[in-house]
Formats: C-alpha cells, structure tokens, sequence
C-alpha cells in the first residue's frame, strides 16, 4: 500500500511538472512580439523603454505585454507577427 501511494505521488509530480512546462499561445505570441521588436531595434529603429518592461513582462503577464508591443511595433511601421 506505501509504495501505492508513493508512486501516485511521483506520478502527480511529474504530471504537473509537464503541466507547467507548457507555454500558452499568448506568451508564445508575446514572446514572438517581443523578438520582433528586437529585430525592428537591431536594424536600426528606436528603442522604446515601454516595450523593455513588456518583454521582461511576458511570461507572467502576457495580456498586459502584448498591447504593449502591438502599440510599440505598430508606432515603428513594423509588421506583426500573426496572432493564434
């Protein structure tokens, strides 16, 4: 029965563990923005303090980030990457 148990235990670990790894569709898109946007700066556009704390913002605040970037790359006449 113990050993039951703590392989139930293992298995729920490592069953959250690939829970968390999982990224979802809005911080890929961020993520995608955000290196858009570092491409738009590397070929000589201006950098833009906003999109800094955007990026640094996008795996924990995705929805906040991302209008953040469309604002900032739309204001550089860059083109977005498409939205999932």
């Amino acid at each position: 029965m113990r050993m039951l148990y703590a392989a139930t235990v293992v298995r729920m670990v490592a069953l959250a563990g690939e829970t968390f790894a999982q990224t979802s569709p809005y911080v890929d898109y961020c993520k995608a923005l955000q290196a858009t946007y570092r491409k738009a700066v590397a070929d000589g556009k201006a950098a833009n303090p906003a999109a800094g704390e955007a990026g640094a913002n996008c795996p924990t605040n995705p929805n906040g980030s991302i209008p953040v970037f469309e604002k900032v790359l739309k204001s550089m006449d860059v083109e977005l990457p498409k939205r999932p």
